[in-house]
């Protein structure tokens, strides 16, 4: 079962920062802004099920994947939620690439994104921060 369908795995990531929230806090800080909803978001969680571009990456992850493993001839193995140790940071990635390397698919719903295969060097001017934030927060 997919992360985002594992009751389990939103369980789980309840009441920590993670990589997907990160830009969120990030901007709310650098503002000096205090974010009610943000905090409801981190504390009790939010259901995306009918956002129309969570569903399309959701649909479209497996085919990044593997697009990644023929493309590189390497094998994606399945990874779930990494927990900080201090247990309040936590990151879903998409998949673990032997032997030390970790795999985040983006599948946007717009058109107007990097190409596969590209490096963040080529194409940080097309990428959303959103996106950046919740690489780094990986």
């Amino acid at each position: 079962m997919g992360q985002q369908r594992n009751p389990q795995w939103q369980l789980h990531r309840k009441g920590r920062l993670t990589a997907s929230n990160f830009g969120v806090v990030l901007l709310s800080r650098r503002l000096y802004i205090p974010c009610p909803s943000l905090m409801k978001r981190v504390l009790v969680g939010h259901n995306l099920d009918g956002v129309i571009a969570v569903n399309w990456g959701v649909m479209n992850e497996p085919e990044g994947v593997k697009a990644f493993e023929q493309a590189y001839q390497m094998e994606v193995l399945d990874s779930g939620l990494f927990v900080s140790e201090s247990g309040v940071l936590g990151a879903s990635l998409d998949g673990l690439v032997e032997p030390s390397a970790l795999l985040e698919v983006k599948c946007p719903h717009s058109q107007s994104v990097l190409f596969f295969g590209e490096t963040m060097d080529q194409c940080s001017h097309r990428v959303s921060c959103q996106y950046l934030f919740n690489w780094q927060g990986s």
